[in-house]
């Protein structure tokens, strides 16, 4: 048996000293300077994950800060999409964005997505220990993309970014390690962040890991809150443990990339475990819920997932050359709506030909619509894609209305792969 408590705290000088994070982003010509607001959100504790992402559902902002050798800094900045009404969400159906310290779970990626939520979508833990506690509804919390333009306030309580963004948001994700914590607004320090609350959470963690791979039960059941049970539960959890700790002839258990939180009231502390004893052993993400009782801090839930160490570093997502195909896609009907006619005429190959227009010939024809209309929608709906080497094609149902006209077809694309990407050399419609 060991116990750890110098350990912890030696990690955490460790960490408030120099940090050990990945190399230095390669964004880091576009950092925001001060971000939102100047200090350190005021949610945030102690990192050891490589990287946490904050939602700030009132400026409609989704910020990206790295741990390095200089502590924690904010690297970047992304515009964002949460739910249509207002408020932290209380049940299924409430059109808003949950508010709180959640983590990723799972990936999809296009191939198994609705093109409406883009080129990738992450899964929340979302409802956490104290959602349930407070008997919130609801599910499928997503960190997604879109295949329109983003509009503020405009989900039904996912987070939504444009597709261009998601993807490389996503180099930043690792499963069960990188934190998202959602609030309605950013309360920030004026300094580096609170040290006194940090090394009292820590110190707690390190009390209660003693006293539980040392068997020391009335001292690790003292760090619990008698409100986590309920209904005389308490007497039963007690001497649950208790048998355990008399069954088994050691108690082994280690944690690292410990993460200390605080949302409202409550720290959450976050952490990779291992458990071991003569007969079981187990690994997997925990995360422990602390109030203070008077003026000691106390348990009040926990959460666990069983699951394999996460990979350090950061993993890009190699983009498939269908993601690539559907990113385009998006940023072709984008510029189309918003009668960007450069934008629009970068998707077509110089080679381009189709009803009887080459690649001029369109450009004047697209420029004439756009000056007739002040409005332009494209909606697509089951889109197709079909690639053979350096060719492609891409169909779909398409719904497109401006200010004097309306259709309804079948749209076929045929593109190329060229030097700088995916291009349309020739398209096609036909009412349905």
């Amino acid at each position: 048996m060991r116990t750890r408590l110098l350990i912890i705290f030696g990690a955490l000088a460790v960490l408030l000293a120099a940090g050990a994070g990945p190399a230095p982003s390669v964004f880091a010509a576009k950092r925001a300077q001060g971000g939102s607001g100047d200090g350190m959100p005021q949610s945030i504790i102690s990192l050891q994950s490589p990287y946490c992402i904050l939602v700030e559902k009132e400026s409609q902002k989704l910020m990206l800060y790295q741990r390095n050798g200089n502590g924690i800094e904010l690297i970047k900045e992304y515009t964002c999409s949460t739910g249509q009404n207002h408020g932290d969400k209380l049940k299924s159906g409430d059109k808003k964005t949950p508010e709180g310290v959640y983590y990723f779970k799972k990936i999809y990626n296009d191939h198994q997505l609705p093109s409406r939520y883009g080129v990738m979508a992450f899964v929340l833990d979302f409802p956490n220990y104290l959602d349930r506690v407070e008997e919130k509804g609801g599910n499928g919390i997503w960190l997604h993309g879109l295949d329109r333009p983003l509009v503020p306030y405009d989900s039904k309580g996912c987070i939504a970014l444009v597709n261009e963004d998601i993807l490389e948001v996503s180099t930043y994700i690792t499963l069960f390690d990188t934190p998202i914590i959602i609030e309605e607004n950013i309360t920030r320090n004026g300094t580096d962040g609170p040290d006194d609350v940090r090394e009292e959470v820590l110190g707690f963690l390190a009390s209660w890991e003693a006293a539980w791979e040392n068997k020391h039960f009335d001292s690790y059941v003292d760090c619990y809150s008698r409100s986590l049970f309920k209904r005389g539960r308490f007497a039963r959890w007690k001497s649950h443990k208790q048998r355990l700790t008399r069954t088994y002839k050691f108690i082994d258990v280690n944690l690292s990339d410990i993460n200390v939180f605080r949302h409202d009231d409550t720290y959450i502390i976050s952490f990779y475990q291992d458990y071991e004893s003569d007969t079981f052993s187990s690994s997997g993400l925990k995360k422990l819920y602390l109030q203070r009782n008077s003026a000691d801090l106390r348990i009040i839930g926990e959460d666990w997932a069983g699951t394999s160490r996460p990979k350090k570093g950061r993993q890009p997502q190699v983009p498939s050359e269908e993601r690539n195909l559907k990113r385009m896609l998006n940023n072709w009907v984008t510029a189309w709506e918003k009668k960007n006619i450069s934008g629009y005429m970068q998707c077509y190959s110089k080679d381009f030909f189709s009803q009887n227009m080459d690649w001029r010939q369109w450009r004047s024809y697209k420029d004439d619509i756009n000056r007739n209309n002040i409005m332009i929608k494209v909606s697509v709906l089951r889109p197709s894609v079909a690639i053979t080497g350096g060719r492609a094609e891409v169909s779909y149902v398409q719904q497109y209305r401006s200010d004097s006209y309306t259709d309804y077809g079948l749209k076929r694309l045929k593109l190329r792969k060229e030097d700088d990407g995916w291009k349309i050399v020739a398209e096609s419609w036909e009412p349905i």
